[in-house]
C-alpha cells in the first residue's frame, strides 16, 4: 500500500544530516549552528575522519560530531567511503525509516525545506538538485543529484549497504564502476552514489532544480537578497556564514534564532561567486 503524507509523519519520521566538515571551518558551522541547523527539526551531526583533541574540544561544547572512522583524508580523496560510514552510522543509531541526507558545510536550508522533503517523501526517494542532463528514475555517475543536500529513503540505504565499499586504488581491478557487488568510490560522494542507486534500480527520483539553488551558471542564479528568497526557495548553496544570517534574520525572521540575530547584517547584493559586496548594506 502506498503511504501517504499525514500530519503525523512530520513528528515521527526523523530527516538525518551528515554535514561534511573542516577544521578549519569553524564560522561556517557556527553559523549553521545559530541559524537553520537551531531552528528547524533536522537532527544533525558533523562527520569527520578521526577524533583529535581538537574536535573533541568543540564536541564538548555542541555534541554534535561524529567520527565516521575514514581512511582516507585529504579533500576530495575516498569522499564515498565518508558517504558509505555515515550510512552505516545512521543505520546503527536511527530510527528505521529515517529519510538520510548528506549535506555541506556551506548549505543554508530554508524553513520550509523541512517539510518540503518530507511531503516527497518515498521509501526509495533520491532527492535533491540534479545535475544537467540527468533522468531521475535511471541515475549513473553523471545523472544523479548534487552532494550539496541528497536524501534518499531508508530503503535505499540499506541496499547501498548490502555491497561492500571499495577503492580503486587499494582494493584492485575487480574495483570498477562497472561492478554491481562493490560499492566504487570515484573520490566524489555525489558520483558515486549515482553510480551505486543505478546498479540497485527502481529508484524514485525527486528533482528539485527550481526551488534550490547551485552554483555552477551565475547567469541563472538568483541573488538571495532579492527578498523574499526563502519560500520561493528552499534552499542555497556556497552560502558564506554572513549570508546564512541574512536569510535566518532579514529575509525569515525566525523567532527561535533572533537571539543570534545581532550577528547578522541586512545585504543588498550577493555576488554568488565571490560572496557579499564589500560595504553593502541598506
Amino acid at each position: 500500500m502506498e503511504e501517504k503524507f499525514t500530519e503525523e509523519m512530520v513528528q515521527e519520521r526523523l530527516i538525518v544530516l551528515g554535514i561534511l566538515a573542516s577544521y578549519k571551518n569553524f564560522d561556517r558551522r557556527l553559523a549553521q549552528r545559530e541559524t537553520w541547523l537551531l531552528s528547524s527539526k533536522f537532527k544533525h551531526k558533523y562527520m569527520i575522519d578521526e577524533w583529535t583533541p581538537e574536535w573533541e574540544a568543540e564536541n564538548e561544547i555542541y555534541g554534535d560530531i561524529v567520527s565516521i572512522n575514514a581512511t582516507f583524508h585529504g579533500y576530495a580523496t575516498g569522499f564515498a567511503e565518508k558517504l558509505y560510514h555515515w550510512y552505516q552510522h545512521v543505520k546503527a543509531n536511527y530510527p528505521k525509516g529515517s529519510i538520510v541526507v548528506k549535506t555541506d558545510d556551506d548549505f543554508y536550508a530554508c524553513e520550509n525545506l523541512y517539510e518540503t522533503v518530507l511531503e516527497n517523501y518515498d521509501p526509495r526517494m533520491y532527492f535533491g538538485w540534479w545535475h544537467p542532463n540527468s533522468e531521475p528514475n535511471h541515475p549513473n555517475i553523471t545523472s544523479r543529484p548534487d552532494a550539496q543536500f541528497v536524501a534518499i529513503g531508508w530503503e535505499l540505504m540499506e541496499q547501498v549497504l548490502e555491497k561492500p565499499y571499495c577503492h580503486p586504488t587499494r582494493d584492485g581491478k575487480d574495483c570498477n564502476p562497472n561492478n554491481p557487488e562493490l560499492r566504487y568510490d570515484t573520490n566524489s560522494g555525489g558520483n558515486s552514489l549515482g553510480s551505486w542507486l543505478g546498479h540497485i534500480g527502481n529508484i524514485t527520483g525527486i528533482r528539485m532544480n527550481e526551488r534550490m539553488s547551485h552554483t555552477i551558471n551565475e547567469k541563472v542564479h538568483r541573488d538571495p537578497t532579492n527578498h523574499p528568497y526563502c519560500g520561493e526557495m528552499i534552499s542555497f548553496h556556497k552560502a558564506t556564514p554572513e549570508l546564512q544570517r541574512y536569510l535566518e534574520c532579514y529575509d525569515q525572521n525566525i523567532e527561535i534564532s533572533k537571539k543570534y540575530c545581532h550577528k547578522a547584517r541586512n545585504m543588498t547584493h550577493y555576488n554568488i561567486i565571490k560572496g557579499p559586496k564589500k560595504g553593502s548594506r541598506r
